[in-house]
């Protein structure tokens, strides 16, 4: 996961420098962090963050403040950099929020939007651990489910 995040990070840095004849911005320009574009990056952000845990743990993330907004126009991407609050019951060592700065880009030609984060979120094992353990109880659920009804299936096509 953090891989991702360092690789998403070293990808801008790289464009940059390939190409730095083409026209940008170093300069960053603070953003209203109650803006409806800050606001709707901060959720993008958030939504594909909870995607990221394996465990799902990260499910349990939410959304404390926004405590910071800066726009810059880069070279292939918008930039937004954002530092964020987030909270969930699981963070490691009962702490009760965990702060992050989050770079939400979007592509100048296709609009497509992608992030980065600084450090990811530290959970708690034996939360990670439990989110596991219940993950996969509801795969051998469903799996069950889809096995009964395969079977019921080919009970009505045998009578």
């Amino acid at each position: 996961m953090r891989s991702l995040a360092v690789a998403l990070l070293i990808l801008t840095i790289f464009a940059r420098k390939q190409a730095s004849s083409l026209t940008y911005t170093d300069t960053r320009v603070i953003v209203d962090i109650g803006s409806p574009d800050v606001e709707e990056a901060a959720n993008f952000a958030m939504s594909e963050l909870k995607k990221l845990s394996d465990s799902g743990v990260y499910e349990s993330l939410t959304l404390v403040s926004v405590d910071a907004a800066e726009a810059q126009k880069g070279v292939f991407h918008d930039n937004l950099f954002l530092k964020l609050t987030m909270s969930s019951p699981h963070l490691e060592n009962g702490m009760t929020a965990s702060r992050h700065e989050v770079i939400v880009m979007r592509h100048l030609k296709d609009g497509v939007r992608s992030f980065a984060i600084d450090e990811f979120p530290r959970m708690d094992e034996d939360a990670i651990e439990a989110f596991w353990i219940e993950k996969v109880e509801r795969h051998r659920a469903a799996r069950e489910r889809s096995f009964a009804a395969m079977e019921e299936q080919e009970l009505r096509r045998s009578l």
